[in-house]
């Protein structure tokens, strides 16, 4: 595997590492730690036959680099929207609303901790030796919430995706 390095790959590795550093994506995936999360993160797309719950996380149009401020050596930073695609099974004996709901409260409670994760710096530990600072969002967007097509559901396979588009600022 090709390790995500340099301006460009960076912005999509931070916001993999932010996600799995979540309690709630660990809980949700059936991690121990952000190290076992990770595992269940993938950056452009996901291989075939991949398992859910997975999270999979790309660019979208807009992503961009800028100069914070004018003077010299100041460093450009990463800026723009990233897109994260959430896929997990649900029961397929759930209605509608129930295998919905049963879907979106994990998610908002990723979400949430990604609130409060956004922008916080993490100090050197053992699993993340030299630290980082946390992806910081401005907004969060749910652009695409679906669920399995009726003739998989008969065949006893149930699942639910949702795309969110993540606004960033600063990343580098």
């Amino acid at each position: 595997m090709v390790t995500p390095t340099g301006i460009l790959a960076a912005p999509l590795a931070k916001l993999a590492l932010t996600i799995a550093a979540t309690e709630a994506f660990q809980a949700w995936v059936g991690a121990a730690n952000s190290v076992e999360a990770e595992q269940s993160i993938y950056l452009i797309s996901a291989p075939k036959g991949a398992e859910a719950p997975y999270c999979i996380i790309d660019f979208t149009d807009d992503f961009m680099r800028e100069r914070s401020c004018l003077k010299t050596g100041v460093p450009f930073a990463g800026s723009g929207n990233l897109f994260a695609y959430f896929g997990g099974e649900v029961e397929a004996a759930l209605n509608d609303t129930d295998a919905a709901f049963s879907f979106l409260n994990p998610m908002g409670a990723i979400l949430e901790e990604l609130e409060l994760l956004s922008g916080a710096v993490l100090i050197p530990s053992a699993e993340h030796p030299q630290g980082f600072s946390y992806t910081s969002f401005d907004e969060i967007h749910l652009m695409e919430l679906g669920r399995t097509d009726e003739d998989r559901r008969k065949k006893g396979y149930d699942a639910f995706g949702a795309a969110f588009i993540l606004s960033v600022k600063r990343v580098s």
